[in-house]
């Protein structure tokens, strides 16, 4: 049997079920590299709040959007945003 020396595949079988991993992980990097960042400021408006509402929610540990500090600041992914919001509403139709 000829070993697929680029690919490192010993069974040429096997290659389209590495192409589909790599095909699906590269789909997931491209979604999360395209996912939009919110600064503290935009998320409180969306919410409604004040920043310095939300901030604190923050420090108390209450229940928000996921968030991080990227560079020093607090940033929101959009696409976690809004999944909270829906998950906030499914819970008070539930």
């Amino acid at each position: 049997m000829d070993t697929y020396s680029h690919t490192g595949v010993a069974n040429l079988n096997e290659l389209p079920i590495l192409a589909l991993s790599f095909e699906f992980t590269t789909q997931v990097r491209r979604r999360a590299m395209a996912d939009k960042l919110l600064y503290i400021e935009e998320v409180a408006e969306m919410l409604r709040k004040s920043p310095a509402s939300l901030r604190y929610q923050i420090h108390k540990g209450e229940n928000i959007p996921p968030s991080a500090k990227v560079f020093g600041r607090r940033m929101f992914r959009e696409s976690d945003v809004v999944k909270w919001l829906d998950e906030q509403f499914e819970k008070e139709t539930a």
